[in-house]
C-alpha cells in the first residue's frame, strides 16, 4: 500500500492536472454514470420523443437529432431519444458529441409497444421508423410526425421508393430541414401535410 500511494502521489504531481480533466471527461460519459440519472427512470412520461434506428457519432442525421433533443431538454421541454433495432448503450462509448439525456435503447418494435414510457408528442426520424413510430404513438394516445432531412424515396439507389414515400402519409405532418425538401414531399403528393422548420 505504501508503494501504492507513492507511485499515485508522484503520478499526480507529473500529471495531474491533465489526469483529472480528463478523468471528468471520461466519468460522464461512462454508461453507468448515465444510467444513474436516466431520465425514463424517474418519469416515464415525455413531451417530445425522437424514434431512431441506430445511433452513431459519424451519422450527420443521428447528430442532428440528437441536437434537437437536447435543445428541447435545456428549453425544459422533456424530450427523449429511442433507438429501436440496433445499438446498445455500448455505442454511447464512441459517439463523441454532447448528450444532455442517456437514449432508451430497446431491441425491437414489439419492445417499444410494451415499454412504459409515454409521450404527447412522437417524431420517427427515417421511414423505417414510421410504422413503428406511428403505432407507438397511437398507444400512447400522441400526435405523430415525421422529422425528414433527406429525399428518403432516393436512400439506398431507391430500393425503398414507395416505403419511403408510404411513410410520409403516416404521419399527421411531416417536417423538413429545406424547402426544396418540402415541395418534393409536396410534388410526391400534396395531401401529405408538410413544413418545414
Amino acid at each position: 500500500q505504501e508503494l501504492r500511494d507513492r507511485n499515485y502521489e508522484k503520478f499526480m504531481s507529473l500529471w495531474g492536472p491533465y489526469y483529472n480533466l480528463q478523468y471528468s471527461l471520461c466519468f460522464f460519459r461512462d454508461p453507468a454514470y448515465l444510467f444513474r440519472d436516466l431520465p425514463v427512470l424517474k418519469n416515464n412520461v415525455f413531451d417530445v420523443v425522437f424514434i431512431l434506428p441506430g445511433i452513431s457519432g459519424g451519422v450527420g442525421g443521428i447528430q442532428v437529432v440528437i441536437d434537437l433533443c437536447n435543445s428541447l431538454i435545456e428549453r425544459g421541454i422533456k424530450s427523449m431519444v429511442l433507438v429501436v433495432g440496433t445499438g446498445s448503450i455500448d455505442s454511447l462509448r464512441e459517439y463523441q458529441e454532447k448528450l444532455l439525456f442517456c437514449p432508451v435503447f430497446l431491441s425491437g418494435a414489439e419492445e417499444l409497444y410494451k415499454t412504459k414510457i409515454t409521450a404527447k408528442i412522437v417524431l420517427g426520424t427515417l421511414f423505417i421508423t414510421a410504422v413503428m413510430g406511428q403505432k407507438f404513438a397511437k398507444i400512447c394516445n400522441a400526435r405523430y410526425f415525421n422529422f425528414v432531412q433527406g429525399y428518403e424515396p432516393y436512400f439506398s439507389n431507391a430500393v425503398f421508393y414507395q416505403q419511403a414515400i408510404d411513410s410520409y402519409g403516416l404521419a399527421e405532418k411531416n417536417i423538413t430541414i429545406s424547402k426544396w425538401l418540402e415541395t418534393k414531399i409536396k410534388d410526391l403528393n400534396p395531401e401529405f401535410e408538410t413544413n418545414t422548420i
